[in-house]
């Protein structure tokens, strides 16, 4: 079960985005990202380069024959900062997360 936890849990918040933006007018949404239009991906992709950034300093700690990729570590970084941002947990979650993903 605990290997599908992950998939479960995207597919649950894929619904319940899904759901949020039915329930609040999906027109209304749907122009709002309309109207923010290439600067909401220019604004996605500026962020990415802090994160690879942070991805490849924290790689450089890590020594020896485990050290992970850089996509596996930005992908660390991604998980982190996601449960850090969405979960009321004092920004400490996403540490803990992303630490037992480095350690499997």
């Amino acid at each position: 079960m605990m290997k599908h936890l992950g998939r479960v849990a995207a597919l649950a918040g894929l619904a319940a985005s899904l759901w949020l933006v039915w329930r609040d007018n999906p027109v209304a949404v749907l122009g709002a990202l309309r109207a923010a239009g290439a600067g909401l991906l220019l604004a996605a992709l500026a962020h990415v380069l802090p994160m690879l950034a942070n991805a490849c300093d924290w790689r450089s700690l890590i020594r020896g024959a485990n050290r992970p990729r850089v996509l596996d570590m930005l992908h660390l970084v991604w998980v982190r900062e996601s449960v850090n941002s969405m979960l009321p947990v004092a920004r400490i979650g996403g540490e803990v997360v992303s630490f037992r993903m480095l350690r499997r």
